[in-house]
């Protein structure tokens, strides 16, 4: 009886080891696997004097490389997914700046719709899927450094709820891939017989994320053609936000709130400005009334974050307003001949703010570090 309770707990250990060094390199979860893929990057020595964050409408809009090209400023794309909100993003810069220099700053771009988003959701989105739940995507990414931030959260915030009871839920290994493991034990042969498929499909993706400095379209697609268009999917996107406008004001969460003022406040602190884009935005949305309405509200919300915060800076005024043939899959995605035409509007604001901000008159000692 003695003997079992080691034994028992080295079992444990070894499992969950086995799982947690495993399990990314052959997850079914793709998600999740280039959230892991985007903290890893944040972890290397890549030097950027400016970082680009935000969700997938940032990740797959902006093409770090060709910005680097046009504004001279060494450029790394750092954008997470929907469910991550500016708590995850404070945190990913946290990581960043323990092996990297203090970048100059920070891009930010995000979907109309990521703002009113949640802890908990209490309704899915889009209508009719399933919900999402920031609470387990943020534990399962940060861990304990999630935890920190989500108690100061309620302390500063007595009437809302954190669901800490998803803490233990959260904290082994086996509990984040339950997915893979559910998969491994109902249908062995077919999730062994794709393992090295999808294992060498992340190290190809992963190449191709840290040559292009945070480029992660070779996650979402397993093969090395990236789709040109998909129009229908990006009209059925269009009909469901169409639906939620009619129904909802344009909000932004109690969470999303504290996660954006602690992020703007640490920005200020390190001295780390701010420029904040309007996202793409397909056109069709400029014939809908109600949508025009709803994202004028959106639009004055990000104007207030610049007037009120020196460090915050608006780089575009409105969406960039994507035609057919810039799409790719949702309303806010651009395929890649969209992201580089509208990473080559973005690069030429860029320029325009430095050209600005440098002296009339450079003397030989003071030439600037950037063209």
């Amino acid at each position: 009886m003695k003997k079992t309770l080691p034994i028992f707990l080295t079992t444990l250990f070894l499992v969950e080891s086995a799982v947690a060094l495993w399990m990314p390199r052959i997850t079914t979860q793709r998600d999740f696997a280039i959230l892991n893929a985007k903290r890893e990057l944040a972890h290397q020595s890549l030097d950027a004097r400016l970082i680009i964050m935000g969700d997938s409408a940032a990740g797959l809009g902006v093409d770090a490389k060709l910005l680097e090209e046009k504004t001279g400023l060494k450029t790394v794309n750092l954008a997470l997914l929907a469910p991550c909100n500016k708590a995850a993003h404070l945190l990913l810069l946290k990581d960043y700046l323990r092996q990297n220099p203090k970048p100059q700053a920070i891009l930010l771009m995000h979907a109309f719709d990521i703002w009113w988003r949640d802890l908990r959701m209490t309704e899915p989105w889009p209508p009719g899927a399933g919900q999402t739940d920031q609470t387990d995507i943020l534990a399962r990414l940060f861990g304990w450094d999630f935890w920190k931030i989500a108690a100061a959260y309620q302390c500063r915030n007595q009437q809302t709820h954190v669901p800490f009871y998803r803490f233990f839920h959260t904290l082994l290994p086996s509990q984040n891939y339950s997915e893979d493991l559910r998969q491994m034990i109902s249908k062995p042969v077919d999730f062994w017989s794709q393992a090295s498929k999808r294992r060498r499909q992340h190290e190809y993706a992963w190449q191709h994320m840290t040559k292009d400095q945070g480029n992660y379209r070779y996650y979402l697609y397993a093969g090395s053609q990236v789709p040109v268009q998909d129009m229908p999917s990006v009209r059925r996107d269009a009909k469901d936000d169409w639906v939620w406008m009619r129904s909802h004001t344009f909000t932004v969460s109690a969470f999303n709130k504290d996660s954006l003022d602690q992020f703007l406040r640490f920005t200020a602190k390190e001295g780390i400005e701010v420029w904040i884009a309007f996202p793409p935005l397909w056109n069709g949305f400029r014939s809908r009334p109600k949508a025009t309405v709803f994202l004028k509200s959106h639009n004055f919300f990000l104007n207030e974050l610049a007037e009120n915060h020196p460090h915050v800076h608006l780089l575009t005024e409105d969406f960039y307003w994507a035609k057919n043939a810039e799409m790719l899959n949702s309303v806010e995605h651009l395929n890649l001949e969209g992201q580089r035409r509208f990473t080559a509007e973005l690069a030429q604001t860029i320029n325009l703010r430095i050209a600005k901000a440098q002296p009339a008159v450079n003397s030989p000692r003071q030439q600037p570090r950037h063209p």
